[in-house]
């Protein structure tokens, strides 16, 4: 096990004057790395001192804490799940499918586009 050489607990402050926690840590290729544990007014010192200790841990034991979050990032918001996936299945079967997507673009996509969906439907998707 290669010992961290960086560990560092960081209380950052913005243009507002937020307090903002991070974890600064060096990843098992050596690379300085940032993790952003949450705002001050949310987090309690201890609190993010804790948090801060458990992701030190996870990148000692050779983990990625970051590896969540890119996980989370690689989920389709419903934008792009209805572009990629629902529109060309829903083509192939239904007649009126612009209705649908009239509908989707009018309402439904501007309202909660950004949205991750936490799970996709595998009958739609890996048809």
């Amino acid at each position: 096990m290669k010992p961290i050489a960086l560990c560092v607990f960081q209380v950052g402050f913005d243009s507002q004057r937020a307090i903002t926690y991070y974890q600064r840590y060096c990843d098992e290729r050596g690379r300085e790395r940032q993790f952003k544990i949450g705002r001050g007014d949310i987090l309690t010192a201890e609190q993010g001192r804790r948090a801060a200790r458990s992701i030190l841990a996870r990148a000692v034991l050779g983990e990625n804490p970051q590896m969540r979050r890119q996980e989370m990032r690689s989920i389709p918001s419903l934008a792009e799940f209805v572009a990629e996936k629902y529109l060309p299945f829903v083509k192939t079967y239904k007649r009126s499918w612009g209705t649908d997507e009239t509908v989707l673009a009018s309402m439904s996509c501007p309202r909660s586009g950004k949205w991750r969906s936490m799970r996709s439907r595998p009958s739609i998707s890996s048809r």
